[in-house]
């Protein structure tokens, strides 16, 4: 098992790159949430009865916007976390514990949002609509005004790809989270060993010693 300092070194490094990734995907999937609103108010003063229909991906990047954000909270405990341990030498095991929790929990949230992502971002348009216009007519439009309706040109599939890295970030600060556990563990039970054995020690010196002053008294 590499050295608990090992393990603290590469696990403040993930926290720092979860930190980041989660903080970008945020931002990116409220950028791509706002640029929609834009479109949406661009057409309607574009082409009477002009509408933009976009629910999925609105849905998904709010969903990437909660996780990520819930990750943030997160990696910024985990790093206040580690700060504590550093300093302190060691970390309680109820700390660990929730800080295992709050982990996992992120990590399998964001993941669960990139997948939902990647299957909506990736493959999907927004749909165009108005009175008197036909969908591919609609569509010509929107690319002769430099509107791009795919959902893969939208900062929504920059999110997604973000996610999709913090959740292998926040996957392997739990992990080293973990390691640094069993770390622990196995420190307290040497330092127990350790304990029973001077006891032990110290109390057969004192036999010893309790034996030679009867015999010196005899």
């Amino acid at each position: 098992m590499a050295s608990l300092k090992t393990l603290l070194r590469a696990r403040l490094v993930c926290i720092f790159f979860s930190f980041a990734l989660t903080v970008a995907a945020t931002g990116l999937a409220g950028w791509a949430l706002q640029v929609l609103h834009d479109d949406k108010v661009f057409m309607a003063k574009t082409v009477p009865g002009g509408k933009v229909e976009a629910q999925d991906v609105v849905v998904v990047s709010a969903l990437l916007c909660a996780a990520c954000g819930f990750a943030v909270a997160v990696a910024t405990y985990a790093e206040i976390h580690l700060w504590r341990e550093r300093r302190n030498g060691h970390s309680p095991w109820i700390l660990r514990l929730l800080n295992e929790i709050a982990l996992g929990v992120a990590a399998l949230f964001v993941l669960g949002v990139a997948i939902a992502a990647t299957v909506i971002v990736v493959g999907r348009s927004a749909v165009l609509s108005a009175p008197g216009f036909t969908q591919s007519t609609l569509n010509t439009l929107a690319a002769a005004l430099g509107k791009n309706i795919t959902y893969r040109g939208t900062t929504a599939y920059e999110s997604m790809i973000c996610a999709w890295f913090a959740f292998a970030f926040l996957t392997a600060t739990w992990v080293l989270l973990v390691l640094a556990g069993l770390h622990y563990r196995k420190e307290s039970r040497e330092r127990a060993a350790q304990g029973v054995a001077a006891h032990e020690t110290h109390a057969e010196k004192t036999s010893q010693s309790s034996d030679h002053e009867v015999a010196q008294q005899v």
